[in-house]
């Protein structure tokens, strides 16, 4: 392990304080895991509903794609927050590659036209309800529709579409900082953020080729933009302490990365406890949520690599890399109970695979030999097993043919442990995750959102999400604004978010000048206090909030291909990039530009 003291010389926050010193405070962290839940520093279950919102991954800068539609209910960020807060999610998982950070900033804020808050309302209005016990509502509540000035929605201005500014408030300065602020307002609106180092591409076949961001082939400095970066959060967002997932590698095997390491390249368990010996000082209250590898003959070629028993790795020749290595590794570490497991399921339109996609062809044995023992049976060493929290970290579907939807029945089964074939005793359930995409350029899943103007909902994906129809009787526990169990989010922190989209008033009178301060202005003094009493209290290590310690060369021609494939353009670039993407995206010119900005960052 490398003993480098990441961000030396930035803030005391770097400092790791003795292990001794968090079981004698014996405190939960904020968000942590307890006998493979994940629960609240009061022991309370977290039940993390999330989707993800690709763009800053793929040279977007920022979430896609708000340049799409023709009025604000596509085009402006916080309009869309408001959505999705609307659909129940309570989570927002936000791919980034760091060598995107050096990307010049796209400028977002734009005219635009805005509609009143109550046309954006009926946007959000199924076209056929579950049969599920209702709320009450009508219409989603518009008390909080990001519009300002609220005069402004007063007699005719009621029902009238008016020009205004959208994205008025949205940091142009760099993509790095535009990222830490739009983590930092998702977190003000009430939701969990889970920060995804996501590669656009592969780099299976060779060092430098296709992944698009190299960084993570050099440890140091890849540890190093993790510390960074997070450090960079916590100072501009001190609320963010309890609210983030970090998600350290999107499915590692397209890096070609294996557990005991290979051709040059470090093992998957050493970087992982890397990172996480650097980041768990200044991240006690984080989730490490951590996706497997080198099992690509097991089919567990989405981050699922976890097996570990001798009888399935040596199922083929030769024998599969092997997991052990990490949970021996991470036993006795403080932050073992930070440790999610965070597989991806997919169906037959994205993996390719035309056998274990549903029950009766295997499903539940390759998810259960791969990952789910670790939520039931556990990883057992010294005389103990200890059970193992898992997260749904991908997954998604165009339910385009019967293979599609026997497929996601049988996840949703699995997850929900369903009496039947599902309730086999060998996996726990698994009530959080994270739906794949809010984009809809997204191949094989397309998104929320429809792909044209990026404003109708996908109210099928919806009824699978929340089950009570026809096609999906059970589902995720997903509950948007109609349903009955709807948990509207609470907006946190000291400072709340400036309203967006800006209405232009004519006969304001207002100086452009007045007009910006009014944009800009929030109370800062209240969050300076609190961030220099938490700094405080953090230097003289008051209680930190943490628990006591409770390559595969295999891969077959058609496999790759399709992995390929689904990497080229899921989670990739806006539809309005995919163009460009298709006509540079040799194999030459991903090595030369991850070269380039890999040097760069050296550099700075």
């Amino acid at each position: 392990m490398s003993s480098t003291h990441y961000g030396a010389g930035r803030n005391s926050f770097g400092a790791a304080r003795p292990p001794q010193l968090v079981r004698w405070c014996g405190a939960l962290p904020l968000l942590t895991t307890q006998n493979g839940k994940i629960v609240d520093g009061d022991g309370n279950p977290v039940f993390i509903h999330g989707i993800a919102w690709f763009g800053f991954n793929g040279g977007a800068t920022m979430t896609g794609n708000l340049s799409a539609g023709f009025d604000a209910v596509s085009q402006d960020f916080k309009t869309v927050v408001w959505r999705i807060k609307q659909l129940g999610f309570n989570a927002v998982r936000l791919p980034v590659s760091f060598s995107h950070f050096a990307d010049d900033p796209k400028n977002f804020t734009m005219e635009c036209t805005v509609p009143p808050p109550a046309s954006v309302a009926a946007t959000m209005v199924p076209p056929k309800k579950p049969v599920l016990p209702l709320s009450n509502a009508a219409l989603p509540s518009v008390a909080d529709v990001p519009f300002i000035p609220p005069e402004a929605w007063t007699g005719g201005l009621a029902t009238s579409m008016l020009p205004g500014t959208c994205n008025a408030d949205l940091p142009n300065d760099s993509t790095r900082n535009r990222y830490i602020w739009v983590v930092k307002y998702l977190i003000n609106e009430g939701f969990y953020v889970n920060i995804d180092f996501h590669s656009i591409g592969m780099a299976g076949e060779g060092l430098g080729l296709k992944a698009d961001d190299n960084t993570l082939y050099n440890t140091t400095l890849w540890v190093g933009l993790w510390y960074d970066l997070l450090s960079d959060v916590f100072e501009v967002a001190p609320e963010a302490k309890g609210r983030l997932l970090i998600d350290f590698i999107n499915e590692p095997d397209g890096y070609g990365l294996t557990w005991e390491g290979s051709k040059g390249i470090d093992s998957l368990t050493d970087i992982y406890i890397t990172v996480m010996d650097a980041l768990w000082p200044i991240c006690p209250d984080c989730l490490f949520l951590i996706e497997g590898g080198g099992q690509v003959k097991l089919l567990a070629n989405w981050g699922n690599g976890f097996a570990t028993d001798p009888a399935v790795l040596s199922k083929l020749k030769p024998k599969v890399s092997d997991a052990s290595s990490f949970f021996i590794g991470t036993w006795d570490k403080p932050y073992v109970n930070q440790i999610v497991l965070a597989p991806h399921f997919y169906c037959p339109a994205v993996s390719g695979a035309n056998f274990g996609y549903k029950p009766s062809l295997g499903q539940y044995q390759i998810y259960n030999e791969t990952f789910g023992y670790l939520t039931s049976k556990g990883f057992c060493y010294k005389g103990k097993c200890r059970v193992y929290a898992g997260i749904l970290d991908e997954f998604g579907s165009t339910f385009e043919d019967q293979k599609e939807l026997d497929c996601w029945r049988g996840i949703v089964d699995y997850m929900n442990n369903a009496p039947g074939p599902a309730r086999d005793g060998w996996h726990g359930n698994i009530t959080s995750w994270f739906y794949w995409s809010w984009n809809p350029d997204s191949i094989g899943t397309g998104g929320m959102v429809d792909p044209i103007n990026w404003r109708t909902i996908e109210w099928l994906k919806m009824d699978a999400m929340t089950g009570g129809t026809p096609r999906f009787r059970a589902g995720l526990r997903l509950k948007p604004w109609y349903l009955a169990g709807f948990q509207p989010l609470n907006r946190t922190g000291n400072s709340a978010p400036s309203p967006a989209p800006v209405i232009q008033l004519a006969n304001a009178g207002l100086t452009p000048l007045e007009k910006y301060l009014m944009i800009a202005a929030s109370p800062f003094a209240g969050c300076a206090v609190a961030s220099m009493l938490l700094f405080a209290l953090w230097a003289v290590g008051w209680c930190e909030r943490a628990p006591p310690p409770e390559p595969d060369d295999g891969e077959s021609p058609s496999e790759k291909s399709t992995a390929e494939a689904r990497h080229g353009l899921r989670g990739g670039m806006p539809t309005s990039e995919n163009s460009i993407f298709l006509q540079w995206g040799t194999d030459e010119w991903y090595a030369a530009e991850a070269a380039e900005k890999v040097a760069s960052a050296a550099q700075a």
